[in-house]
């Protein structure tokens, strides 16, 4: 390979490689709304059915943002499982009314609901930036959220980037980029008169 052809190669490596690094860089600077915590807990097992479902995360939210209640399964008197295929049980829902720094999520459920277990997801829009992010968990009333359910130990939740796969595309970009800048540091040590 000739040395006008190592250069090139050489400006092609640094160029791509700082577009990658830049890319993961900006990418994981973007402020998105992280779940924090909610009445009821991912995973809980309650007496009786709750009014409402709140739950709060890490930055401000967009009126974009939304949240979903559904039952997936009731108890019937005699003791069987009813499976309903997942049947929306929210009143109404928004951002909460009660939360003046806009972090809360609020589901204002339908009287009366039988015990079973319920699924709650939600779609949240970052009030500056927009970047999005959605979510879920699940929790019983009358009844345990079968372990299968919940998630891994000690993240009763699952939670995620719109894009399925978006932290380990960023991963990888970083990783890319450091790889394609590092070939261009090594690259003039490379004798390239023996190449040829």
């Amino acid at each position: 390979m000739s040395r006008p052809a190592l250069r090139v190669l050489r400006i092609v490596c640094l160029a791509w490689g700082a577009l990658l690094l830049l890319w993961g860089i900006v990418d994981g600077l973007v402020p998105r709304a992280h779940y924090v915590t909610s009445r009821p807990g991912p995973g809980s097992m309650l007496s009786a059915a709750p009014a409402e479902i709140v739950v709060s995360f890490t930055n401000a939210l967009h009126p974009d943002s939304t949240i979903r209640v559904v039952s997936t399964m009731s108890l019937l008197p005699s003791g069987e499982a009813s499976y309903s295929g997942g049947q929306e049980v929210v009143a109404t829902s928004g951002l909460d009314p009660n939360d003046s720094s806009r972090r809360s999520l609020r589901a204002a459920l339908q009287p009366r609901l039988p015990d079973g277990l319920y699924y709650v997801s939600w779609s949240t829009t970052e009030q500056r930036l927009r970047a999005e992010r959605y979510g879920s968990f699940y929790f019983g009333v009358g009844t345990p959220v079968p372990a299968h359910l919940l998630g891994r130990p000690g993240h009763p939740f699952r939670e995620n980037d719109p894009y399925n796969g978006i932290e380990r595309e960023r991963d990888a970009a970083l990783a890319g980029g450091v790889i394609l800048i590092a070939l261009a540091l090594v690259l003039p040590w490379l004798r390239p008169d023996s190449w040829a």
